[in-house]
């Protein structure tokens, strides 16, 4: 990306940011999460919120459909923030695209969690996953 573009990109952030400056970090989270909820919503999604002993995470599903294969989505926020709820539609695009079951795993952030909860959950959800599914080639 050309440095005029870049430069143009980060005024337009200064001058409307995101978040607003005196957000805490339950606020920016908060607001995170809500912003998925302003893209058009995939219909005949059915999603179920787990919360068992090694890890939570929502599943989600086409409605009336048999799915093919399954995801194990980890969503971006660098560990901080984000959630299933953030990303619920781009989980419930995929699952339609692909005709999958998909997991979105509410790993556990920082700073409350340190170094390597979230990683472990990530393992845990893995083998959660491939225990759930008859053909781990399908995960």
């Amino acid at each position: 990306m050309p440095n005029e573009q870049l430069d143009t990109i980060r005024k337009n952030l200064a001058e409307n940011p995101i978040f607003p400056t005196d957000a805490n970090l339950d606020q920016i989270r908060e607001i995170f999460d809500n912003m998925g909820n302003s893209l058009p919503q995939t219909i005949n999604i059915s999603d179920t919120i787990i919360s068992e002993q090694k890890f939570s995470g929502m599943w989600l599903e086409v409605k009336d459909m048999e799915p093919q294969r399954a995801i194990l989505y980890i969503h971006g926020g660098g560990f901080v923030i984000g959630s299933p709820k953030s990303h619920h539609e781009l989980m419930s695009r995929l699952a339609v695209s692909v005709n999958a079951k998909v997991l979105g795993l509410d790993y556990r952030r920082a700073p409350e969690n340190t170094f390597p909860d979230p990683i472990e959950d990530i393992m845990r959800a893995t083998d959660g996953c491939l225990n759930q599914i008859l053909n781990p080639n399908k995960l």
